[in-house]
């Protein structure tokens, strides 16, 4: 923060300044499941710091798929998945990080069950 004022302080405004770093950056693979696993690893690429993981969000479009989590490495997804999938079925996966400001970033990928 900069505080900006007058020779005489008759106007007196604070600035905020804001750097922008990295763009954040990931992608996932796809994956294929057997419908008796109820753990999936999913290969993530990513930049993203400690401190940035913790303003990432995961949905799914399938309710089969209970939970996502990042491993320490930052290299792995770790997916629950519901015994009540069967063969055929395909949900999609969306990874979200939002920055403090700016807009989120996503990526997708699918888990195929065979």
């Amino acid at each position: 923060r900069v505080l900006v004022r007058t020779y005489d302080h008759t106007v007196c405004d604070t600035i905020l300044i804001r750097q922008k770093g990295l763009k954040a950056e990931f992608s996932m693979e796809d994956v294929q499941v057997d419908a008796s696993q109820t753990v999936c690893f999913i290969s993530l690429a990513s930049n993203l710091t400690d401190e940035e993981r913790s303003r990432v969000s995961f949905s799914a479009d399938q309710p089969w798929v209970e939970s996502v989590e990042i491993d320490t490495g930052n290299t792995l997804l770790l997916a629950t998945l519901a015994q009540t999938k069967s063969a055929g079925q395909e949900a999609t996966l969306t990874m979200t990080y939002t920055p403090v400001w700016g807009d989120s970033v996503k990526s997708e990928c699918k888990i195929t069950v065979r």
